[in-house]
């Protein structure tokens, strides 16, 4: 791969990973140099939409625009638990904000 010998600082690190939505399920892609892998996370959602991800705790969040709620699973699909699930007029604007989240 000539373009790695040029520009070696691709090689260092984790993989890119781009984490979608579908609606129904929240789905991965993550890209290697030579390959890509292509995963669910979450399956059998309502309305999936406005994803983030929590890069500390290692989880995805989404809001769900049926059924009102905000809920989050680890990035493996594990622990799925509501963060939210009353009093939200639409979920779909908010996002998760890391900037009160403490340093260790």
């Amino acid at each position: 791969m000539f373009f790695n010998k040029l520009f070696p600082i691709f090689n260092k690190g984790p993989s890119p990973t781009l984490i979608f939505s579908n609606r129904v399920d929240i789905r991965k892609i993550e890209t290697r140099p030579t390959e890509s892998k292509y995963t669910a996370v979450v399956l059998g959602l309502e309305d999936a939409i406005a994803l983030d991800f929590h890069v500390v705790e290692d989880r995805v969040y989404w809001t769900d625009i049926t059924l009102d709620t905000i809920k989050r699973a680890y990035i493996n699909g594990s622990g799925i638990e509501q963060v939210i699930s009353h009093g939200l007029i639409s979920p779909g604007k908010y996002v998760l904000s890391v900037f009160n989240y403490p340093v260790l």
